[in-house]
């Protein structure tokens, strides 16, 4: 039985997401074959946030001060905690929190969270302090930027995804596009949960595409499909098919075919790491009816 192999070299795509493969001598003439996935292996290296491919990256905050504030989140792989601690450390450098007296800690009052029993993402905003309690309670931050005031009547910042780019962060955490969180500064403590299904992870499947198959019944060539194996960010997938998933090679001559690796609405995925391994096997249908 004939078997293909295909690895970094044969990368041809910025996005390392496509290989070529090029038969040598002239080409090879098939009549009757087939081709299956014998083996695939590739590290989970591409990212879930991320303003080129899935322009994911941006929403903003209202303060107390009535301010907007931009907020983009560099490329990369997030849980929700990790988007978090980022939205955090841009209010730090933003000086937009205040210090426990007591302990030196930050207080923020701007706060994302999973809340996996309703499989949602909730928002916190909370009510800011009297300004009689700093600095008894509370201090300002000390170092630049600032200054900024707690308002006289308690209410709560906001989020907003109103930006001035094209965002779809409201799809990463399940909110209403172009609204805000609240709706106007709340004077009471102020959560909510996702409105529609998060869509953290946008990729939940791996498509493997092969250029000279023939299947009428799916139109992107699809030679296998699989879910991704719960691995963490950066280690090896390794997946070998327990039975071999046959397709049909397009009868006639190739001087060459194309492998692509699409997520599962057949859109490339931009793989970070080039170590890609994929093994196929060929076989002579008229001998296995």
């Amino acid at each position: 039985m004939p078997t293909i192999t295909l690895n970094s070299t044969n990368i041809i795509k910025n996005g390392n997401n496509q290989l070529l493969y090029v038969f040598q001598n002239g080409g090879a003439k098939f009549t009757n074959n087939d081709i299956a996935l014998a083996n695939f292996t590739i590290y989970y290296s591409w990212f879930n946030i991320s303003q080129q491919d899935y322009r994911n990256a941006n929403f903003s905050y209202i303060w107390f001060d009535g301010l907007t504030y931009q907020v983009k989140i560099p490329d990369g792989q997030y849980s929700i905690t990790e988007i978090n601690s980022y939205f955090q450390s841009v209010m730090v450098s933003n000086g937009h929190y205040l210090i426990d007296v007591s302990n030196g800690q930050f207080i923020y009052f701007l706060q994302f969270q999973e809340n996996p029993t309703f499989y949602s993402i909730q928002f916190n905003a909370y009510l800011s302090f009297l300004p009689s309690t700093v600095p008894t309670l509370y201090t300002y931050p000390s170092v630049l930027p600032y200054p900024w005031t707690l308002p006289i009547i308690p209410i709560t910042p906001q989020i907003s995804l109103f930006t001035n780019v094209i965002s779809t962060f409201n799809q990463v955490i399940g909110f209403l596009e172009n609204a805000n969180y609240p709706p106007t500064p709340s004077l009471t403590q102020y959560s909510h949960l996702s409105d529609f299904t998060p869509e953290i992870e946008p990729v939940s499947a791996l498509n493997i595409l092969c250029s000279f198959i023939s299947n009428p019944y799916s139109p992107f060539k699809v030679l296998y499909s699989t879910g991704i194996p719960s691995v963490s960010f950066g280690q090896q997938i390794n997946i070998t098919p327990p039975n071999y998933l046959w397709n049909k090679i397009t009868d006639g001559l190739f001087q060459d075919f194309t492998i692509q690796i699409t997520d599962q609405n057949g859109l490339p995925i931009t793989i970070k790491d080039p170590q890609i391994n994929i093994v196929l096997n060929i076989r002579d249908r008229g001998n296995n009816q």
